[in-house]
């Protein structure tokens, strides 16, 4: 009666109603921490829902249903306890797989692993230079023309806005009822995709910017990530969260972070970073086409720079990591000869490199960029080989160095090839504060060409083991 009166108000008068209802928690918080009276309780359970229904009922009815209930309960207990404990080597794997026969209400789904396969880079043959965004655009496209089950949801991402910075531009034209725009609530935008991908969907899910992954962290570490562990590989995660990082547009302390870093190490949780050296577009394809979920970040400042293809004076490489991304390597010395230091870096930081790499050359230094494209989970194996090719290793990051990407990478490589090292692994990231709104400021908190420039100078002339 309650709840009619409010509809009834609601449609009446266009205006909300609250109805608060007044609910009580009858057991304890956990096994023996309960501090309420006995009276208390009483008259509690009296009030209980169950309790009123049961008072309607004869007694032989009620130990009927009683008995039921008992029945089913400690028939499940005697399963639990018949069944042989979980191999080890089974629960490591148990959240890799994936059912071929996963049925769902909305029809037979395939895998966007098996969609996807065929589908070549839509950038790949194209003659003319194409832009990062371009890049991911093109691909979008080719995603949901290719596969049926591929949905894309986030904040302003309809056309004509097609998103703050215009990577779903002319998707919703297109794909009308598999363009969803919401709410400005990171956690059910994460938390419908986790839904979505259970039933056998596909979601592409964009937070506007990366600092508002925040607000999704419990849907992504302890739902999407967990989930397909936690229930033996009878659910998969088919979920991509795309999102742009990074500063240099003077958007200020809340809009400018790189916060990927607050996601390192999350088991069954990739963080995959597109710099302009990849095909970014085939790396987000590939990112769909991953069964673990991924979140996919964009360097805001990448956007409009075409893909880096090399040139006279840069060589340009890649080849697979352990997880199937590619690892690029840029160079600008010549076959057979080896680089004076390695850069290792991710994304947005490749932007700062490229001009480097040019200007070295010209002072005949050999600098050997190696950038990754999988940062979390982390296959150590290529980086390790880079440095070993040097000896002195320089690692950038967008972020504040402490506790950072830098310090994994630094571990690994002084674990692995320190044999190799003529000099301790050297980090450079931003200042440890807030990213200024001011432009001058927030040159100085970030890194630069200058400042990696220095870096490697000082790794040259005053670094030695």
């Amino acid at each position: 009666e309650a709840a009619s009166r409010a509809v009834d108000f609601v449609r009446a008068n266009s205006r909300p109603y609250f109805l608060t209802l007044h609910t009580y928690r009858l057991a304890p918080h956990s096994k023996g921490d309960d501090t309420r009276s006995p009276e208390e309780l009483e008259r509690q359970w009296a009030r209980d829902p169950l309790t009123l229904l049961a008072a309607t009922l004869d007694a032989q009815r009620r130990d009927e249903i009683n008995a039921a209930i008992e029945t089913r309960i400690q028939a499940a207990v005697e399963k639990a306890l018949a069944d042989e404990p979980q191999a080890v080597d089974e629960f490591r794997a148990a959240g890799m797989k994936r059912l071929g026969d996963w049925r769902l209400e909305i029809g037979e789904s395939q895998s966007p692993n098996l969609v996807l396969s065929n589908l070549q880079s839509p950038v790949s043959n194209l003659q003319s230079p194409i832009s990062y965004l371009e890049s991911l655009r093109t691909t979008l496209h080719a995603i949901l023309d290719h596969d049926p089950a591929a949905v894309v949801l986030g904040e302003d991402i309809l056309d004509p806005y097609g998103g703050a910075f215009k990577v779903m531009q002319g998707l919703s034209t297109r794909f009308p009822d598999r363009v969803l725009t919401t709410p400005i609530c990171e956690a059910s935008i994460v938390g419908m995709s986790v839904g979505m991908a259970l039933r056998g969907l596909h979601p592409i899910a964009e937070i506007m910017f990366g600092d508002f992954v925040t607000l999704a962290a419990d849907q992504i570490v302890n739902h999407a990530a967990k989930y397909p562990a936690m229930y033996n590989g009878q659910v998969s995660m088919p979920l991509v969260i795309r999102t742009p990082m990074g500063g240099g547009r003077g958007y200020g302390p809340t809009h400018s972070q790189s916060l990927e870093r607050l996601f390192f190490g999350i088991p069954h949780l990739k963080l995959v970073a597109a710099s302009h050296a990849h095909d970014a577009g085939a790396l987000l394809q590939q990112a769909v086409a991953d069964p673990e979920p991924v979140i996919f970040v964009e360097n805001k400042l990448l956007y409009p720079l075409r893909l880096e293809r090399g040139n006279a004076t840069i060589t340009r490489e890649e080849a697979p990591d352990s997880h199937g991304y590619p690892v690029v390597t840029l160079r600008n010395y010549g076959a057979g000869e080896s680089p004076d230091v390695t850069v290792i870096a991710y994304g947005g930081m490749s932007r700062l490199l490229v001009p480097l790499l040019e200007r070295l050359a010209d002072e005949e230094i050999r600098l050997l960029a190696c950038l990754p494209a999988c940062i979390s989970p982390l296959d150590a194996a290529p980086l390790v080989a880079a440095a070993r090719q040097s000896g002195r290793v320089l690692v950038v990051e967008e972020s504040p160095v402490a506790f950072g990407w830098g310090a994994e990478v630094a571990a690994q490589i002084s674990a692995l090839a320190g044999d190799r090292l003529l000099a301790p692994v050297a980090r450079l990231g931003a200042a440890p504060t807030v990213i200024p709104a001011a432009k001058a400021l927030e040159d100085a908190v970030l890194p630069s060409t200058a400042s990696i420039e220095a870096a490697i100078f000082e790794l040259l002339t005053e670094g030695s083991l």
